[in-house]
């Protein structure tokens, strides 16, 4: 799946966390994947100043703004988990369907097809 946005952090690591509890990844993975982001700072501000962003603050505090750690989103899911229990529970909260969740999982799983090798899905 390809989601994008500047920084792939804040709207988009969170609907992207979403997605993957719904189709049964774990929490260490969703985390994990999260983290990934940071691999890919220096390319993002060379790409910001490219395209004439002219970036606030010092280097460590642009830095600091864009860091992805992995515990930030493990804390995200510990949130999820106390309030809706899970992605699906939340969703539904908001109004997705049933029927629309069963989409998502139909779209996005394959019997005996891992969605991506570091995804151990829970189904």
């Amino acid at each position: 799946m390809l989601v994008q946005c500047t920084a792939s952090k804040d709207r988009t690591g969170v609907l992207l966390a979403l997605v993957m509890d719904v189709v049964g990844v774990s929490e260490a993975d969703i985390a994990t994947e999260y983290g990934l982001s940071d691999n890919s700072i220096d390319a993002l501000m060379d790409y910001l100043r490219a395209t004439g962003r002219v970036l606030q603050g010092n280097e460590a505090e642009i830095r600091a703004r864009l860091v992805t750690p992995p515990e930030k989103m493990a804390e995200f899911m510990a949130l999820l988990r106390a309030k809706y229990g899970t992605a699906a529970e939340y969703l539904a909260s908001e109004g997705v369907t049933p029927a629309e969740i069963a989409a998502v999982r139909g779209h996005l799983l394959v019997e005996g097809l891992s969605l991506y090798p570091l995804w151990r899905c829970r189904r």
